[in-house]
């Protein structure tokens, strides 16, 4: 299965994740859905969408780290990038939660400062 990834991200595979299998798949469960739950409703969308580029470079190192001779090379692709775009673009700040943040954040600043 791990055939085409990396060397070095297979014996970290190895060493690391298959002796704990249970406590990684409960972090990439858990993260996934923190990620996902973060990008759908806006709510830390930077942070959720930093998450998920780390998601998707372990998906894609897993797969060969950009094999072409895999299919799923340009899905990879194209979800860094889309992911990446959440990261550049404060998107959360235009359709989301963040913006509801943001403007308390901001009110409750603006009432502390004020003077008498």
């Amino acid at each position: 299965m791990l055939t085409k990834a990396p060397a070095a991200y297979q014996a970290f595979l190895h060493a690391v994740v298959l002796p704990n299998m249970t406590l990684f798949s409960l972090m990439v469960e858990w993260g996934e859905t923190l990620v996902g739950v973060s990008l759908l409703l806006g709510l830390f969308s930077r942070f959720g969408a930093i998450g998920g580029l780390f998601l998707v470079t372990n998906y894609f190192m897993g797969n060969g780290a950009g094999s072409l001779h895999d299919g799923w090379f340009g899905i990879d692709a194209a979800t860094f990038t889309m992911t990446a775009l959440h990261v550049i673009v404060p998107t959360g700040l235009f359709f989301g939660l963040d913006t509801v943040i943001r403007s308390r954040t901001a009110r409750g600043v603006g009432a502390v400062t004020r003077g008498p």
